[in-house]
């Protein structure tokens, strides 16, 4: 059987610093031994006393169920995959901090990730036809498409929910803003942190991007708005890489927002105030706006003028005039689900 030194590879520490794509703020596990003997019980060489340093998130013991499909991005990832690309640490097979296009799937490697829902894709798996001018992305392999074939109950409550494709911009800046970040009791500046005004910013402006190139065919694809998404940005243009600005899970120290329309000119940066964006961080915060989020309008106002003709066709009396609210609403339960008008609300006008 083949053997390797662990003390060669990335595997046997918890880094952040050096295997998160956005670094984190956990600190660093500490060293223990190397075996050496074939005797030698791996537990004896644990002599570390941290005890905080999570590479997934848990379930709440009282939680049973998932409460949100977002969730399915604390699963275990095998990462079965090689990628020799690259040089130094980038060329190290099963690093995974990204996979390139290059990657090829292999049986000799394994382990140290979680499903990439909220965060950074691999590149690998994030894009069809890169280097395009406006790559698409690719639900078929990325992650974050698991959320369109799974549900967590038998019924859909499409009340409160954001259009993603008709809403204004002052819209969009309220649903992502005012979200308070507390699953990460380490997180920086505050364990209770909302998000600041630029990244709300920054995601108003994403959304707006994205949907001037591409409809959105399901909340999931939030997951791959930038600040320039569709639009050559110099350097910072993504092509066959994770793009830099991405919203959620920014590759970059800050997210370039001297390109999104409207913005004043000193708002340069979007993560302004949030010195350590980490994993969890975008993951709460994608999660939060997911579930409040929809790509269809469920809501309708209908005018309608009323008025008789003659047998020529001509108009004669008054007309008639009314105004409806109306909204779409299930009814039935699974699987004998029909969907019907109702009326909220009529006036003359």
């Amino acid at each position: 059987m083949e053997r390797f030194n662990i003390a060669s590879y990335p595997e046997s520490e918890v880094n952040p610093a050096k295997f998160w794509p956005d670094n984190g703020h956990a600190t660093n596990s500490e060293w223990g031994g190397n075996p050496t003997q074939y005797s030698d019980d791996p537990s004896d060489y644990r002599t570390t006393a941290q005890t905080n340093n999570w590479v997934m998130a848990c379930r709440p013991t009282n939680q049973t169920g998932l409460v949100s499909l977002t969730e399915l991005g604390r699963l275990y990832d095998p990462m079965q995959w090689s990628d020799l690309s690259g040089s130094g640490v980038s060329a190290q097979p099963g690093l995974w901090t990204n996979l390139t296009t290059a990657a090829t799937a292999s049986t000799l490697y394994g382990g140290r990730t979680s499903l990439r829902i909220g965060r950074p894709e691999f590149t690998r798996f994030a894009f069809t036809n890169l280097g395009g001018t406006s790559p698409v992305p690719n639900m078929g392999l990325s992650s974050v498409a698991l959320l369109d074939i799974f549900s967590t109950s038998d019924s859909y409550d499409n009340g409160g929910r954001i259009n993603l494709n008709t809403a204004p911009a002052p819209v969009l800046r309220a649903l992502a803003g005012g979200v308070t970040l507390t699953n990460d009791s380490g997180l920086k500046p505050s364990s209770t942190l909302t998000v600041p005004t630029k990244m709300t910013e920054a995601f108003a402006q994403g959304v707006m991007r994205y949907r001037a190139t591409y409809p959105f065919l399901s909340p999931s694809q939030l997951a791959f708005i930038a600040t320039d998404y569709g639009a050559t940005n110099g350097a910072n243009h993504w092509t066959n890489t994770w793009p830099k600005n991405a919203v959620f899970g920014n590759t970059n120290a800050s997210i370039l927002l001297t390109n999104a329309p409207g913005n004043p000119s000193s708002w340069t940066t979007a993560s302004n105030g949030v010195t350590e964006w980490n994993d969890q961080a975008a993951e709460e915060w994608f999660s939060k706006i997911y579930n409040l989020s929809t790509v269809q309008s469920w809501n309708y106002r209908v005018y309608v003028v009323a008025q008789l003709v003659n047998t020529n066709g001509l108009p004669t009396g008054p007309s008639m005039r009314k105004y409806y609210l109306m909204y779409v609403r299930y009814t039935g339960t699974f699987p004998s689900i029909a969907a019907g008008p109702y009326i909220s609300f009529e006036s003359q006008y």
